[in-house]
């Protein structure tokens, strides 16, 4: 950011929180940190490839907001995984178990779009799983 603003130049970092599917269908969520105004004047072309758009402030509060955003879908997925398993090996279905959460508290789109995967063990990449620890470890490190 200095060495850019440094130049005479302008820095916004814009880090996204969705996959594939939300980028295809221009869903992603922008989390930007950086220049204000910069920001504002981006807005629109920001519009057309995301519903939303964010800017928490100085340069690395999108990067920090990605990864507590990631983190919180990890845990999320972690448990509901342990959960479908819990099920299985105690003799429930886990189809049904998914019918519960999506109908309780716990309805959420990440149950829906997972869910049904996961009670069939399918396991479709959206995020490899070493970006997914990647970002788990760069969580941690924020926390310390």
């Amino acid at each position: 950011d200095a060495a850019v603003t440094a130049k005479g130049g302008r820095f916004l970092e814009a880090p996204v929180s969705g996959s594939k599917g939300p980028a295809a269908a221009g869903q992603l969520i922008f989390l930007c940190g950086g220049d204000k105004e910069l920001f504002a004047e981006v807005l629109p072309e920001l519009g057309h490839m995301g519903k939303a758009s964010f800017n928490f402030g100085s340069t690395g509060a999108g990067t920090r907001m990605k990864l507590v955003v990631n983190m919180t879908m990890g845990s999320m997925m972690a448990t509901l995984g342990e959960g479908a398993a819990l099920a299985e090996a105690s003799g429930l279905s886990g189809g049904q178990l998914m019918e519960v959460l999506e109908l309780g508290v716990m309805s959420s789109p990440l149950i829906k779009l997972k869910g049904p995967n996961l009670v069939k063990r399918k396991y479709p990449t959206q995020f490899p799983l070493k970006h997914a620890q990647k970002d788990m470890r760069f969580a941690l490190a924020l926390g310390d």
